[in-house]
């Protein structure tokens, strides 16, 4: 649960990186939240306005957290754009969510899977 929180606590960091493992949770959690919440509008109109709510809330933690693990692959916020382009912008959207992580160093920051020493 904590991946979905730490997407939150940095929900306006666009720099730095997010590894496959913590982009991935979020959105397990972050699904999981969503279809709760839309199956419980069968009983209420109330949660029509949360659903809305949250999606609102969560919208730019989402965008931000693409872009970081976009950085973890190292490529460039702006492939995001892929979105606009109809059916096949999805699909290489996701491939690159999908594809693993640089190992190391790149330009967008330190490899988020190795531990740093304090």
């Amino acid at each position: 649960m904590d991946y979905y929180f730490d997407a939150f606590r940095r929900y306006s960091q666009i720099t730095g990186r997010a590894d496959r493992r913590s982009f991935w949770m979020f959105i397990l959690y972050d699904s999981l939240l969503g279809l709760v919440l839309y199956s419980l509008i069968e009983f209420s109109n109330i949660f029509l306005v949360i659903v809305v709510l949250y999606g609102l809330v969560a919208f730019v933690p989402k965008i931000c957290l693409m872009i970081r693990r976009l950085h973890d692959s190292g490529r460039s916020g702006l492939n995001l754009l892929w979105y606009l382009l109809p059916a096949v912008g999805w699909i290489i959207v996701i491939i690159y969510f999908v594809l693993p992580s640089n190992k190391g160093e790149n330009e967008y920051g330190a490899d988020p899977s190795v531990p740093v020493d304090i």
